[in-house]
């Protein structure tokens, strides 16, 4: 039966790649303009994540914590992984900010942390973090005791935290000594939940050089997104500004299959999904007076107005991964494991210095395979699956799920 139905959406999406996409003739459409592509964007990063994210996570946690709260020797953690490109840390922060037991306090002191300059400070970053929760012991760990089965009652009920792990270490001679610092205190405070996101890159590399999966018994991986799950999050946003030329259901059309050809090349990524559909987006041709004129329309007409303008859907597909050189791959095989990293971190990641480094990253940029924003560097999610492929293929350090 399921191979019935993946050759079944096999030929619907290789139908959709042969086919007009869109009940307009390609002569009659041109992509949108860069600033509703940005428009759009925005909309979708100040949106809450993936339901189907929020919903997985919550069924993962909730009996993990409820375990912890009255099993004294339940583990006190629990590790989501995601692919570099996704920002786990939203899609934690979006899943326990509607938590429902009130009976538990939520802190997040690691929300903004960032990797000090000089790299050796980090651990000491990290406890300046924790200063403001001084029932957290994390200083003069050696002298620090488990609790009892005697004390622990009435003590579980405050979950700490972790957003993205990849941002508490570098990989570099005592790079990681923070990473052990915060197994030390996890593992000491187990009258505090600790919820901890990470990438699967930063988590493969961690488990190499510290073992790390030997300290956190619950690891649970982001759940991939299907058809549905990607169009049921992005249809409602992209409604609050256009009109989606939708297809009929009724009939044998062959844009069905439109949300089922992004899943596919996304990968189930959220990330990846809504770059793919923004770069689809297609509206009737029009001169540049119109466009602008249209820009104006677009601010002062209210959403799900007939006279929005109707965007129509192109056939989904990603750009081609440029030819690397060896020296590019060792620079995002670097920020693939730190997730988003500024040139002087990873120049010394690499034993380099900036300068050394900086003609690739110009490059890289220029191709689109590396976003720059506020002076860091992260991979461009269109990019990221045929980057993990060619890196594994090149026999870098790697799992085949970063």
């Amino acid at each position: 039966m399921s191979d019935l139905w993946f050759k079944s959406i096999k030929n619907k999406i290789n139908s959709w790649l042969t086919q007009p996409p869109s009940s307009e003739s390609d002569e009659e459409l041109m992509p949108i303009p860069d600033w509703l592509k940005e428009e759009l964007q925005q909309r979708i990063n100040n949106s809450p994540s993936p339901q189907a994210y929020q919903t997985y996570l919550r069924g993962a946690i909730a009996p993990a914590i409820e375990s912890w709260k009255t099993d004294f020797n339940a583990p006190n953690t629990f590790v989501c992984l995601a692919p570099t490109i996704e920002p786990v840390g939203t899609i934690l922060s979006d899943t326990l900010s509607s938590w429902d037991d009130l009976s538990l306090t939520i802190i997040t002191p690691f929300q903004q942390f960032e990797r000090p300059a000089t790299i050796r400070l980090t651990a000491k970053k990290i406890r300046q973090a924790l200063d403001s929760y001084p029932d957290i012991k994390n200083t003069d760990l050696d002298d620090l005791h488990i609790s009892s089965p005697e004390d622990f009652q009435d003590s579980r009920k405050t979950v700490v935290v972790i957003p993205s792990l990849e941002q508490c270490f570098l990989r570099c001679i005592s790079g990681w000594d923070s990473i052990e610092y915060f197994r030390e205190i996890i593992t000491k405070n187990n009258h505090y939940f600790w919820v901890i996101g990470a990438s699967q890159s930063a988590w493969h590399f961690l488990d190499f050089v510290c073992q790390i999966s030997a300290y956190f018994e619950i690891i649970e991986s982001l759940p991939k997104l299907d058809d549905e799950m990607i169009c049921d999050w992005l249809t409602p946003i992209a409604e609050t500004l256009i009109s989606l030329d939708k297809p009929d259901s009724s009939s044998n059309d062959l844009r069905q299959t439109y949300w089922d050809s992004i899943a596919h090349q996304s990968s189930g990524s959220s990330r990846i999904a809504q770059y793919i559909w923004l770069e689809s987006l297609r509206m009737h041709k029009q001169t540049e007076e119109e466009v602008q004129e249209l820009r104006t329309q677009l601010s002062e007409t209210p959403a799900k107005s007939p006279s929005r303008i109707l965007i129509h859907p192109d056939k989904p597909k990603l750009p081609k991964l440029p030819i690397l050189t060896n020296l590019d791959r060792y620079l995002l095989h670097g920020i693939l494991i730190h997730g988003i990293i500024n040139r002087r971190h990873l120049a010394q990641t690499l034993g380099e210095s900036e300068s050394q480094i900086q003609a690739r990253i110009q490059w890289l940029s220029r191709q689109g395979v590396l976003e720059s924003r506020c002076g860091s560097l992260s991979i461009h999610p269109l990019y990221y699956d045929q980057l993990t492929v060619d890196l594994s293929q090149n026999n870098f350090f790697i799992n085949s799920n970063s």
